[in-house]
């Protein structure tokens, strides 16, 4: 087996291994299978940057959770508007894995969840204000153009 070529181990849901002495790690598949593929290298600093918070809706998760401190999941589907209960929970999920979003359950009845910013995602928000004062400054001009339609 060499090259593309997984090799599938299962895992408990939720445990993660990591920096094994190859140079693979394990990425979430499925439940609780587990893909080990070697490690993704960039070649850019931006690169780097987007494939933690690439897409639709990480940003917008991002951005909010920055923005209004710790946020329960009913608070932060309403701050991040048109995104499904099923792409949240997939996005934080995926925030987690990558250390963007620290997620604290109470263990409580009704259920209490708050999902929060890790230093590292609070370093990747302060990095993305200069993005989003560009974006604020430019709103109607992008608005106004030709590829944007709206949904």
């Amino acid at each position: 087996m060499g090259g593309t070529c997984c090799v599938f181990q299962y895992l408990p849901f939720g445990k993660r291994l990591e920096n094994l002495p190859d140079g693979t790690n394990f990425l979430v598949r499925m439940g609780d299978a587990r893909v080990r593929k070697r490690k993704k290298t960039y070649t850019c600093g931006l690169e780097a940057a987007l494939a933690v918070i690439g897409g639709k809706w990480k940003f917008l998760i991002l951005w909010n959770l920055a923005l209004g401190g710790p946020l329960r999941f009913g608070d932060l589907r309403r701050a991040v508007a048109g995104i499904s209960e099923k792409m949240l929970i997939q996005e934080l999920k995926e925030m987690q894995l990558d250390r963007i979003v620290a997620r604290k359950d109470y263990r409580e009845v009704p259920p209490h969840v708050e999902y929060s910013l890790t230093e590292f995602g609070a370093e990747l928000a302060e990095a993305t204000r200069p993005l989003c004062a560009w974006g604020s400054k430019h709103i109607s001009r992008i608005g106004a153009l030709p590829t944007q339609v709206a949904a």
